[in-house]
């Protein structure tokens, strides 16, 4: 089973109408509604997608550093990984983004009971 949900639970926009990053009280405010899900869903694996989702369960870590690497985070094992978005604007990053994939599903595998 996978489990996909996002920090922030609705869609933050400008006053145009296009997506914009959430703002940090955003984030404070929506954080405890992430950390129930998790609780409740208890995933064995969990992979927050972006620089944002990472900064809200790993803070001061930068995803360059660390995207695709398992880290323990409490009973679980995360997985950073970049946000899917960010191949559009950077498709050389397909190939790392697919081995970072490959990660996941190794220890998906790994962590089957």
């Amino acid at each position: 089973m996978v489990y996909v949900t996002n920090v922030v639970k609705c869609r933050p926009t400008t006053f145009q109408g296009a997506n914009r990053t959430p703002t940090c009280h955003e984030i404070r405010t929506c954080l405890s509604y992430l950390l129930t899900e998790i609780k409740d869903v208890q995933p064995r694996v969990i992979c927050p997608m972006g620089s944002i989702a990472l900064s809200c369960l790993l803070s001061n870590k930068r995803l360059s550093e660390v995207h695709g690497k398992p880290h323990k985070y409490g009973d679980k094992i995360l997985i950073p990984l970049y946000h899917p978005a960010y191949a559009i604007d950077n498709p050389e990053m397909l190939e790392t983004m697919k081995g970072d994939m490959l990660v996941v599903k190794r220890v998906i595998e790994e962590t089957k009971n």
